[in-house]
C-alpha cells in the first residue's frame, strides 16, 4: 500500500526530526458522497491483488466516526527515511487498481509525516480496534512538549504508563497539527470506563493550586485542537 501513498503524495517531505521515533505515514481521504461501498470495495481489490503477489508492506484503514463527510485514513509504519527508497514490487504490480478502481471515488485527499515519540509514549495495546485521536496546534513546541514530558512521567509514576501514543507533526500545510496524541481501545464498552484526567491526578497529588497553574500554562500554548474517534476496518487493512 506504500505505493498508493506515493501516489497520493501531495508535497515533499521535509524536515527530518532527531528524534529515534518510527515515522508515521497518514493520508487522509475524503470519498465522494455515495461512493463509500464502491470506494471500500475498491480497496478490497487493491488487497487481494497486493497478497497475491506477495506483498510485504502493511497498512491501517481507519473510519473517522464523525464530523462531516466519509473520510479513512490510510496509516503505515516506518523505521526511518531509508525505508522510503525500498523497492515494492507488489505494489507496483498492482497500481492500476489505485488509478482505476480507488481514485474514481475519492473527493480529495490530505498527506501528512509525523515522528513517533517512544520514550513519552505508551506501550502497544494488543487488539486495537478504536483510536481517539487528538490533535493540538500550538505557538511554542519546546515548551509545550517539556509540558506533556511532565505530564507522562507524572501518569507514568501514578498508573505504570502513559495512556496514549505521542507523534511530532513533520512539515504540512500552515493548519497542520504540532502534535498527535493517539489513546487506543480494544471496544465502545472500554470507552464507558471512567478515568480521571491528567489535571483530576494532579490536583490529588499536588494541589488544586498546582494543577490549575499546569492547565493554564499549557493552555496558553494552544492555538487550536480538535479530536475524532476512529474506527479500524480490519478486513481492509494488511
Amino acid at each position: 500500500m506504500k505505493n498508493v501513498m506515493y501516489l497520493l503524495l501531495l508535497f515533499p517531505l521535509m524536515l527530518v526530526a532527531q528524534n529515534p521515533g518510527k515515522i508515521l505515514n497518514m493520508t487522509e481521504i475524503t470519498v465522494k458522497s455515495g461512493h463509500n461501498s464502491q470506494f471500500k470495495a475498491a480497496v478490497k481489490l487493491y488487497k487481494e491483488c497486493y497478497e497475491k503477489n506477495n506483498g510485504t508492506e502493511g497498512w491501517n484503514l481507519w473510519q473517522r466516526f464523525q464530523g462531516e463527510g466519509t473520510v479513512y485514513v490510510l496509516t503505515s509504519m516506518l523505521d526511518n527515511w531509508a525505508a522510503f527508497d525500498k523497492e515494492d514490487k507488489a505494489g507496483d504490480d498492482c497500481q492500476s487498481f489505485v488509478t482505476t478502481h480507488i481514485m474514481p471515488h475519492v473527493e480529495k485527499i490530505s498527506y501528512s509525516t509525523a515522528r513517533n515519540l517512544p520514550d513519552l509514549s505508551r506501550a502497544p495495546l494488543e487488539g486495537t480496534k478504536m483510536v481517539v485521536v487528538y490533535s493540538v496546534k500550538v505557538n511554542n513546541a519546546a515548551a509545550f512538549e517539556e509540558g506533556i514530558k511532565e505530564r507522562q512521567a507524572f501518569i507514568r509514576r501514578v498508573e505504570g504508563s502513559p495512556r496514549s501514543y505521542i507523534y511530532r507533526f513533520m512539515g504540512g500545510h500552515p493548519d497542520s497539527p504540532s502534535y498527535l496524541f493517539s489513546t487506543p481501545f480494544k471496544s465502545f464498552a472500554d470507552m464507558d470506563i471512567q478515568r480521571d484526567n491528567i489535571w483530576k491526578l494532579i490536583e490529588k497529588e499536588k494541589g488544586l493550586k498546582v494543577a490549575n497553574q499546569m492547565r493554564e500554562t499549557n493552555a496558553k500554548l494552544i492555538e487550536k485542537e480538535w479530536s475524532y474517534l476512529y474506527i479500524l476496518h480490519d478486513e481492509l487493512s494488511k
